[in-house]
C-alpha cells in the first residue's frame, strides 16, 4: 500500500497531424478523482476494491472507469497493481477498453457500462445470455481465476484477451483472440501483482509482474482473430474514430473472493520497449538503462537516462533502423541502424541533447533540452539525417552515447511507435 498523493493528469501534444497523447496516473486511491465507481465498487482507504466477498447472485459485480475518453488507436500503455484475496476461488477481473453507447439489461453505457457476474468476470455475457447482456463494442483483458469448463476456460490460472467486435462481448473462450495458462504466478494468492498492457497498433501485449506472457495480433480499426474458429472479428467503433473508456472490471458467482486495485497509470500515444539491454557496463561497473515517458512539455516525447558515470557527458541519436544484436564500438554496442541522426544545435533550435550524468549517475540536460531539467524531451522535428519529422503510427529508435573515461560508451536502446 502506498502513500504517495494522487495525480491525475491529462495532457495534449500534437506529433504534425498525429492523434493526442494523454495519461493519468493514480499511485494510489486515496482520492477518487475523475473515477466513475458502478455497482460494488467502492474505496477502502487508499485501495480501491472493485469488487468484494460480500456480494451474492447477480449482482455480484464491480467496475471502476475513468470518466475521460482516452486515446486507444495510436497505442498505448497501462499498469495497474492488483491483489485478490479471500477464501473463494472466483471468478476474476478485467482490463476493459470499451465505447458502450446502448444499454443493455444489465448496465449503462460508458463510465457506467458492466457486464454480468461470475464467469463474465463483470465485462461479458455468457453463452447463455439473451443480447444486450455484456460491455458491447469492447475489448477486454481477463485475469481469470476460476475454471468454466462449459465455455471453454483453460484453467483456474489464466489470460484471456476477448472480443465481440462492435458487438456483445462474451466470457467464452470462442471470444478469445489470445490466452495462455502457462503462467507461473497464482494470480489469486493474496500478494500484489502488476498487470501490464501494452498496444502498437497491430499488436497486444500483456506482462505479469513485469515479464511478457501473451502478444497477439489486434487492430482497433480491422480487428483481429478468435483463436478457436481462426474466424475473423471486426475492431471497434471508437468514439471519434481514436478513443475509448478504458476501466476495470471484477466479480465473482457462488465462489467469492476481493479484487482489489493498489494503483493504476495509462499513457497513450508511444508506447515503448527495451532491446539491447543491459548494456555494456561502463568503468564504474554498470549499465546506462534508458527509460521514457509519454509526452515531455516541450516534445512529444521524454527521454530519461540513469546508472552513468559520474561528470561524463553524453547525446542521444535516433535512427528508423534498429540492430537488435548491436555492433561492438569502443566500450559499447551500438544498437542502432544507419542512418543515424544526432540530436545537436546544428540540426535546429531545440534539438540540442547535450548533457552530463550527476552525482547520482541520471543525465541531466545542459542546453535545455528537457522541461524537467533531466534527460530529454524528443521535438517533433528529426535532425539531419533523417531529417523530416516525427509522425503518427511511426516507429523510431533511441540510444545514447557518452563519454565513458578515455574511452565511450552507449547506453540500451529504445523502440518507441508514436
Amino acid at each position: 500500500m502506498r502513500s504517495l498523493p494522487l495525480l491525475s493528469i491529462t495532457a495534449a501534444v500534437s506529433l504534425s497531424a498525429a492523434a493526442s497523447a494523454q495519461s493519468f496516473d493514480y499511485p494510489d486511491f486515496s482520492s477518487l478523482a475523475n473515477l466513475s465507481l458502478v455497482e460494488r465498487a467502492a474505496q477502502l482507504g487508499t485501495v480501491m476494491r472493485v469488487h468484494d466477498t460480500a456480494g451474492t447472485g447477480g449482482n455480484n459485480r464491480g467496475a471502476i472507469w475513468y470518466d475521460q475518453p482516452m486515446n486507444v488507436v495510436g497505442g498505448f500503455s497501462t499498469t495497474f497493481e492488483f491483489q485478490i484475496t479471500g477464501a473463494g476461488s472466483g471468478d476474476g477481473m478485467a482490463f476493459v477498453i470499451q465505447n458502450e453507447s446502448i444499454a443493455g439489461t444489465h448496465g449503462g453505457v460508458g463510465v457506467t457500462g458492466i457486464g454480468r457476474h461470475a464467469a463474465a468476470c463483470g465485462y461479458g455475457m455468457f453463452t447463455t445470455s439473451v443480447a444486450g447482456e455484456s460491455i458491447e463494442n469492447s475489448v477486454a483483458i481477463e485475469i481469470d481465476t476460476y475454471t468454466n469448463g462449459q465455455w471453454g476456460d483453460l484453467n483456474n490460472n489464466h489470460i484471456s484477451i476477448h472480443t465481440g467486435g462492435t458487438g456483445d462481448n462474451e466470457t467464452g473462450e470462442g471470444h478469445s483472440i489470445g490466452r495462455t495458462g502457462l503462467l507461473s504466478t497464482d494470480l489469486n494468492d493474496g500478494l500484489v501483482h502488476t498487470l501490464t498492457v501494452n498496444y502498437v497498433p497491430g499488436t497486444l501485449e500483456v506482462l505479469l509482474d513485469g515479464v511478457s506472457v501473451l502478444t497477439t495480433a489486434y487492430d482497433f480499426n480491422t480487428g483481429g482473430t478468435w483463436v478457436d474458429s481462426a474466424s475473423a472479428v471486426g475492431g471497434l467503433d471508437l468514439i471519434g474514430g481514436t478513443s475509448a473508456w478504458v476501466g476495470i472490471t471484477a466479480a465473482s458467482g457462488g465462489s467469492v473472493e476481493n479484487h482489489d486495485v493498489l494503483s493504476w497509470s495509462f499513457t497513450s500515444g508511444a508506447p515503448s520497449s527495451l532491446f539491447c539491454s543491459p548494456a555494456n557496463d561502463h568503468s564504474g561497473g554498470q549499465p546506462v538503462t534508458l527509460a521514457s515517458s509519454g509526452a515531455g512539455t516541450s516534445g512529444v516525447y521524454h527521454l530519461e537516462a540513469t546508472g552513468g558515470p559520474s561528470a561524463e557527458f553524453g547525446f542521444f541519436l535516433v535512427s528508423a533502423g534498429a540492430n537488435p544484436t548491436g555492433l561492438a564500438v569502443s566500450q559499447g554496442l551500438l544498437c542502432l541502424s544507419p542512418p543515424l541522426g544526432r540530436y545537436s544545435a546544428t540540426a535546429g533550435p531545440g534539438l540540442n541533447s547535450l548533457g552530463s550524468f550527476d552525482a547520482g549517475g541520471v543525465f541531466q540536460s545542459l542546453a535545455g533540452g528537457s522541461a524537467t531539467g533531466s534527460g530529454f524531451d524528443v521535438p517533433a522535428v528529426l535532425p539531419q539525417p533523417p531529417g523530416g519529422v516525427i509522425t503518427s503510427g511511426q516507429t523510431w529508435h533511441f540510444q545514447l552515447w557518452y563519454r565513458d573515461g578515455t574511452a565511450s560508451n552507449f547506453s540500451d536502446a529504445l523502440s518507441v511507435t508514436f
